[in-house]
């Protein structure tokens, strides 16, 4: 599914689901990342609280252990590669500092894919098509 560009987004859009993708400066990128992983954090240490309150709670609990089992993978930040760093002739994947081994291996298997897709060479392509779209408009222009 090729990506749409839909312009500035909201901090609420990036959780909501509204966007894929989102390219900031290094700064407010950590912040964001870092306000949802300790979202995250706090949405599983609030579910675990409450549901060791009741007997009936971990019941419940019990016939919903799939549905927890895939909230976890979605919000585990090693479950996800790190940030992506995009140059002229190559990228970078950067891992948190605080990176287990199951992180570090995501994010090895992520380069390893982006790589494996010519990552580069599809970007400098579209750019090059993005330089000659212009530059026939332009023609036309004159």
């Amino acid at each position: 599914m090729p990506y749409e560009y839909i312009g500035f987004v909201e901090g609420n859009d990036i959780g909501g689901g509204n966007v894929q993708v989102v390219v900031t400066d290094g700064f407010t990128g950590n912040i964001v990342l870092k306000t949802v992983e300790g979202t995250a954090k706090l949405i599983k240490r609030v579910l675990v609280d409450n549901l060791k309150k009741s007997i009936l709670a971990i019941i419940g609990a019990f016939f919903l252990v799939h549905v927890f089992k895939r909230l976890k993978n979605k919000i585990d930040p090693r479950s996800y590669a790190g940030a992506t760093f995009l140059g002229l002739r190559g990228f970078a994947v950067k891992t948190h500092g605080n990176s287990d081994a199951l992180a570090f291996a995501n994010s090895i298997k992520y380069a390893s894919e982006l790589t494996g897709a010519n990552l580069n060479d599809v970007i400098a392509a579209r750019a090059l098509s993005v330089a000659n779209i212009r530059e026939k408009i332009g023609q036309e222009s004159e």
